[in-house]
């Protein structure tokens, strides 16, 4: 593997049970999603950028256009090191403000170099100071569907044995794989031998996949989701199944 490999793949911050959202087989992390290509649709985008300045210390503000709170809640580890960002413009904007002084905004398109500046922008407005963006880093996770319910133990024991997908014109080496009980498969790739991605792959033949890094990196993870469709349904007379709900008895 090579020296520039990018190891920063889990998220910057942990959001509480954000794992299980992004696992849970029914619910996404937001109802609505975005079509790219490919029936992949972005189900959750996280943009944090690092500032010149860190103003987590200052005091709350509740602005028309802004509001920058902390929320007391003893269950939640996160409101414990962070602010609840509200940007109240022409769409209302929403993210955390944390000690590190790293600022975090929710997002649904890869495009947040301008959400983030009209941010910064009325932060910089009404606590009179001079913030300015260093660098800014997407966590993003989208899915698409197979159109096929898939044994995922079987794929798993295929995998085991010879730990590559070929996409007919392409050939893609996974590893770690790991099954969790009861709900899914998932592995991961070292893509262009430096940016790692995960792919969760369900029963029901969606699969969620997940990056971190600029906007580039998440156009590549695109492409690869495209791969490992094309991959898929080369293999799908090998791992297709057929799920059987079970009919609960009448009492």
């Amino acid at each position: 593997m090579q020296s520039d490999i990018i190891f920063n793949f889990e998220p910057i911050i942990n959001l509480d049970n954000l794992e299980n959202q992004f696992n849970n087989p029914v619910l996404p992390f937001f109802n609505t999603s975005e079509v790219i290509k490919y029936n992949i649709e972005i189900v959750n985008i996280t943009a944090t950028s690092n500032i010149n300045d860190n103003i987590f210390f200052k005091e709350d503000i509740d602005e028309l256009t802004l509001s920058i709170k902390k929320i007391e809640d003893p269950k939640s580890d996160i409101e414990k090191y962070s602010k609840i960002i509200t940007l109240k413009k022409d769409e209302i904007l929403s993210g955390r403000l944390f000690k590190s002084g790293k600022i975090m905004i929710y997002a649904k398109n890869i495009e947040v170099d301008n959400p983030i500046k009209m941010l910064i922008d009325e932060i910089n407005k009404i606590y009179k100071c001079n913030l300015k963006i260093i660098d800014t880093c997407l966590c993003l996770m989208c899915q698409f569907q197979l159109g096929f319910n898939v044994d995922y133990i079987h794929l798993f024991k295929i995998l085991q044995k010879n730990p590559k997908l070929n996409s007919g014109n392409f050939i893609i080496d996974v590893f770690n794989l790991k099954i969790k009980k009861g709900y899914h498969l998932i592995f991961y790739i070292f893509a262009e031998n430096k940016y790692k991605f995960s792919f969760t792959i369900f029963s029901t033949g969606k699969i969620q996949a997940r990056c971190n890094g600029n906007k580039n990196i998440c156009e590549i993870l695109f492409q690869y989701c495209e791969y490992i469709f094309n991959s898929l349904h080369l293999i799908r007379d090998n791992i297709e199944t057929t799920i059987i709900k079970k009919k609960h008895k009448k009492k």
